[in-house]
């Protein structure tokens, strides 16, 4: 159980952490105003500034003197406090599929040598008017760019660069 003074203090650090970081996304919001850089994580996955704002103990963890809406929507009710409920089995099984992802791809040997260059192929013959972000110009220009992967083989593909880019 980790006592009240703690998991709050340790709460509102997290929410003044998030904050800080999404300031600047939140201003140009506000102004209406995009970057296509610094509001990928918001534009590109969909996430919201509260999501990232919100602060987990984790699983199982009883804090003392909590309510169940102090864990939001998944906060339970305990002797002493509450503590978030134990996640239902498709998402163990989605982060036991994650684990598994992740231990298989860290096993595998490391290739440093893409350059980044599978989003230049996401862009490969595309005019700059029909790239997804074309008010930002390609490093190379289009010519650069089709000379560039014509000329060298992909080393890696990246499956999101190719929606993000296209």
């Amino acid at each position: 159980m980790i006592p009240s003074q703690v998991w709050r203090a340790r709460r509102d650090a997290h929410e003044a952490r998030a904050d800080a970081l999404v300031a600047d996304h939140r201003a140009r919001s506000r102004r209406g105003e995009r970057h296509a850089v610094e509001d990928f994580l918001f534009t590109y996955y969909a996430h919201r500034p509260a999501q990232l704002r919100r602060w987990s103990p984790g699983w199982g963890v009883v804090l003392e003197d909590a309510a169940p809406h102090d864990l939001g929507r998944h906060g339970v009710a305990v002797e002493g406090g509450a503590a978030l409920a134990p996640p239902p089995d498709r998402v163990v099984r989605a982060a036991a599929w994650t684990a598994s992802l992740l231990r298989r791809s860290g096993e595998r040997r490391a290739r440093y040598d893409c350059f980044g260059l599978h989003e230049w192929a996401m862009v490969h013959r595309t005019p700059q008017s029909q790239v997804r972000h074309s008010g930002l110009p390609l490093r190379l220009g289009e010519e650069a760019t089709t000379a560039l992967v014509e000329a060298l083989p992909l080393r890696c593909t990246h499956f999101d660069a190719f929606r993000f880019f296209a």
